[in-house]
């Protein structure tokens, strides 16, 4: 389904590659504008298209997203250490969820 955006971006980047084609090729260099045409026009169908691993997003957004300071959603990535003391094999290092006589047992070697 094409939003209004989609056909603007395509419009947009089909209308800028139109603009330069007409300004950088001359009349004798015309098989390399239609060629130059058809890469714009492949670019504009590729950037309104949605990827299968984000459905939720068009190619040109993603491409803004990496391209620009996108705002944050407020995720937060966690390391390795922030779990450190709920991993089993630290579990009795540290203490967490350790009987006492587990405890005993760690520490009497």
């Amino acid at each position: 389904m094409l939003y209004a955006v989609d056909i603007g971006v395509f419009a947009l980047v089909f209308g800028l590659s139109m603009f330069i084609g007409e300004s950088m090729f001359p009349t004798s260099q015309m098989l390399q504008k239609i060629f130059f045409y058809i890469c714009a026009f492949i670019l504009g169908i590729y950037l309104i298209m949605r990827p299968r691993t984000n459905p939720g997003r068009e190619n040109w957004r993603i491409l803004l997203m990496l391209l620009t300071n996108w705002p944050d959603h407020g995720y937060q990535s966690f390391g390795y250490y922030e779990f450190d003391h709920i991993l089993p094999d630290n579990a009795a290092r540290n203490g967490v969820g350790v009987t006492a006589e587990e405890e005993r047992d760690t520490y009497a070697d």
